[in-house]
């Protein structure tokens, strides 16, 4: 079974262009299904069984795991058993009937817009206090991107120079989610803030976002850049996450339609972009019961 597991885990690189951070988390999933499996002496696919697949998740739910984690699990066996339908390794699909556990919606963080402009701010303020430290401004342009264009990390950190047309204000996500790259707009004040980066460190490595090695910075430095200075400018703990969901908040509270919030974005599925309605909407409702005589 682990051949076939390397075989899927290829085909998901290969054809699907799935990242490496989502290719390691099939690897354990699955490498963990398959080890239970072989254990209870199932060596062949053919012979597994819903049962045994639901066996298998009430093990990982006694383990106590989150409902994410589980839920996270069951999609990474659902399609790796249609994979192994589709390509006739098995004749009938035993996760065909396997259900997810429900996994309660929660809102996600969000900075509104005075706390954004009071974070970048104050990012850039810490620059302004050691002009020298290339770094330090690196740091800010990072917050300053982010919020302008609602990049994920791994679009933030794969960003390189060429990507940028100071000319049209756009930018072009190259290899974001789902390989499928986008052209999207970009802050005047992002562009001046990049330029000014260019104009005085002069970037030897293609990539914008580098370390001290010189090296295209890594997804935990970023995270561990936006949580300190979060915390020191005294707002709530963030994750980089939250500036895109604080931008896009920020684009529908501001009349932005929701087709074009999915396009900036580079959401497969409205329904996903829809979410973001649920927060412009308690906005308005807190703003009308604030100032209508009659809420």
């Amino acid at each position: 079974m682990g051949e076939i597991l390397n075989q899927y885990l290829n085909y998901l690189k290969n054809n699907k262009n799935y990242s490496p951070n989502t290719l390691k988390a099939y690897k354990i999933d699955l490498s963990e299904l398959i080890n239970y499996l072989e254990n209870q002496g199932l060596t062949n696919l053919q012979n597994v069984k819903l049962i045994h697949l639901r066996s298998f998740f009430y093990k990982v739910g006694q383990n106590h795991n989150q409902n994410s984690t589980i839920a996270r699990k069951v999609a990474s066996c659902k399609s790796f058993w249609q994979y192994c339908y589709k390509k006739q390794i098995i004749s009938s699909n035993p996760a065909l009937r396997l259900h997810s556990p429900k996994i309660a919606k929660t809102l996600p963080t969000i900075l509104t817009i005075e706390q954004m402009e009071k974070y970048i701010d104050f990012t850039y303020q810490i620059w302004q206090d050691e002009k020298d430290n290339k770094f330090l401004y690196r740091n800010y342009l990072i917050v300053e991107v982010l919020y302008s264009t609602g990049l994920r990390v791994s679009e933030l950190i794969n960003l390189k120079k060429t990507d940028i047309d100071f000319n049209n204000n756009l930018i072009t996500v190259r290899l974001g989610k789902g390989s499928k790259d986008r052209v999207i707009p970009i802050g005047k004040k992002a562009l001046r803030a990049l330029q000014f980066y260019f104009d005085n460190w002069q970037i030897n490595n293609q990539y914008i976002f580098t370390n001290t090695k010189n090296k295209p910075i890594n997804p935990r430095q970023v995270t561990d850049i936006i949580h300190k200075l979060a915390k020191w400018s005294a707002l709530p703990d963030i994750h980089p996450h939250s500036l895109r969901h604080s931008v896009a908040t920020h684009l529908l509270e501001n009349g932005a339609d929701l087709r074009s919030v999915q396009e900036f974005l580079g959401h497969e599925s409205l329904s996903t972009t829809q979410k973001y309605t649920h927060l412009s909407t308690k906005h308005l409702l807190d703003s009308f019961n604030q100032a209508f005589p009659r809420a």
